[in-house]
């Protein structure tokens, strides 16, 4: 705070760095760019301290949301490899396949157990990152809306509880998330002063986070479809068509894995430089 003080409206009060302490002195105005107290209860509007509405019962004060945002993009980034390597062993599949559908003739037992063994490691690489996404990226979302209060945004529809449950409850799952990631970027603009229900009305959601979220809903759709048309493939001819899908379906994966990438880091980079600006440093 380069040495400033922070003081209560009728300057009766200090914040010494834990709690409030009486004073007898007038309040000295906080430096250039502080706008919310520590406690997050007050916030500054160029002349003097207005009181903030209570925080929600869930809130508490910002947390770093470094650790969560690498395991996140650590995972994302092996899932992208290990959709990769799927690719490549699909493709490998889908060749032999051609060449005994062109033979007209059943695979070799030899390229049986090979296309087997590949599709085995194949599938393996891919959902072993999946798990660790499906835990990692929730965890990660309940800290990011979590820090809002203390970031000052006032009027949240949500609670870092749905922030994280939404992605497990059927239907909710279609739209929720992208709710939840839109209104955490909204509310954490370093450059805007507050942070309402009406100020937020008034922002977009940026196309990343649109583009992101459609490809993740198509990408999952293409993958329960290729799961399905595998179950029941019986013929070279169904399981070719399946494997060109599944392809198509890992190409989708990569591209919303990496957009996840991007809108994981920027929002917690957004996080931190507000937090920043909050506190009278730079924002970035």
């Amino acid at each position: 705070m380069g040495g400033q003080q922070l003081y209560s409206p009728d300057g009766r009060w200090r914040w010494d760095g834990r709690n409030w302490q009486p004073v007898a002195s007038p309040p000295i105005p906080p430096a250039e760019g502080a706008q919310v107290s520590p406690d997050g209860r007050w916030w500054w509007d160029g002349a003097a301290w207005r009181e903030l509405p209570p925080w929600p019962a869930w809130a508490r004060p910002f947390a770093s949301n470094g650790t969560r945002t690498g395991w996140a993009t650590g995972l994302l980034g092996a899932l992208i490899c290990g959709a990769v390597i799927f690719t490549i062993v699909t493709g490998i599949e889908i060749v032999v396949l051609s060449a005994a559908l062109s033979q007209r003739r059943p695979l070799t037992s030899t390229e049986g157990a090979t296309t087997a063994l590949l599709d085995v490691l194949g599938s393996l690489l891919y959902l072993l990152p999946y798990v660790g996404c499906v835990i990692a990226i929730p965890m990660w979302a309940h800290r990011a809306y979590r820090n809002l209060p203390a970031l000052g945004a006032q009027g949240l529809r949500f609670s870092p509880r749905w922030a994280a449950g939404a992605w497990f409850v059927p239907i909710l799952n279609l739209f929720r998330p992208y709710q939840v990631v839109g209104e955490a970027w909204t509310a954490s603009d370093p450059q805007e002063r507050s942070s309402t229900l009406e100020t937020r009305a008034r922002r977009t959601v940026p196309g990343l986070i649109l583009a992101w979220w459609l490809l993740f809903i198509i990408s999952s759709v293409a993958g329960n479809v290729v799961g399905r048309l595998g179950a029941i493939s019986s013929t070279l001819a169904q399981t070719l068509a399946a494997d060109w899908l599944l392809v198509a379906s890992n190409v989708l994966d990569i591209v919303a894995a990496a957009l996840a990438v991007l809108v994981i880091r920027r929002l917690d980079a957004r996080q931190e430089a507000r937090y920043r600006a909050l506190q009278g440093g730079p924002s970035s």
